[in-house]
């Protein structure tokens, strides 16, 4: 994403108000999962003011997260929201913008180098989640793209990504893999429910 994309998301879509309830709670939640970070330092996170981005959160090469009102919703416990904000940051810790742009004479080198940066943010957002200082639960990852999964075959179209993504069922089953390869205690936590003011 390009970083005037950001400024056009504003312009179309607006930020709900950093004293909304979601976006404190995001800020909460980044809070829990940068323990090393002062909050100074920490990217920014915005939540869309209206839908229509679909259930797909974003992050800019400044770092800066955006969530639109549609994923919040199909969140169902803290974990996912967890996972979701360390994807993104992943994408933006490993520079994978910068990737792209390094490849984007080649469609093809683009589009397999897109897919496997995904993959390499499932992942790394997948063990991240499993570090004790972080107080989560790798299993909001898994929980979340379950539910994604089921609710692109219970309504079809409308979690709608690009095919960089790859299929809900492939990376399910990476992370799947992934926890059979590592000894995942905490995959066994109780997950936390969302708040209702969210």
């Amino acid at each position: 994403l390009a970083p005037e994309s950001l400024w056009l998301l504003e312009a179309d879509y607006g930020f709900l108000p950093d004293s909304h309830p979601a976006v404190q709670f995001l800020r909460e939640r980044l809070e829990v999962l940068l323990p090393d970070i002062a909050p100074e330092d920490r990217v920014p996170v915005h939540v869309l003011a209206r839908a229509g981005e679909g259930i797909n959160a974003m992050v800019f090469p400044n770092g800066t997260i955006v969530l639109p009102p549609e994923l919040l919703k199909a969140v169902e416990f803290v974990e996912e929201a967890d996972f979701v904000l360390l994807h993104e940051l992943n994408h933006w810790y490993r520079e994978h913008h910068e990737a792209l742009q390094a490849s984007h004479d080649r469609l093809l080198k683009s589009l397999g180098l897109a897919r496997y940066h995904e993959y390499d943010a499932d992942m790394a957002a997948f063990y991240q989640a499993a570090e004790e200082r972080r107080r989560t639960s790798s299993q909001g990852a898994l929980a979340f793209l379950e539910r994604l999964r089921d609710i692109e075959r219970q309504h079809p179209g409308r979690v709608t990504w690009e095919a960089v993504h790859g299929t809900l069922t492939d990376r399910i089953l990476n992370l799947k893999v992934a926890t059979r390869l590592r000894d995942f205690l905490r995959l066994e936590r109780e997950l936390t429910p969302m708040d209702a003011h969210v």
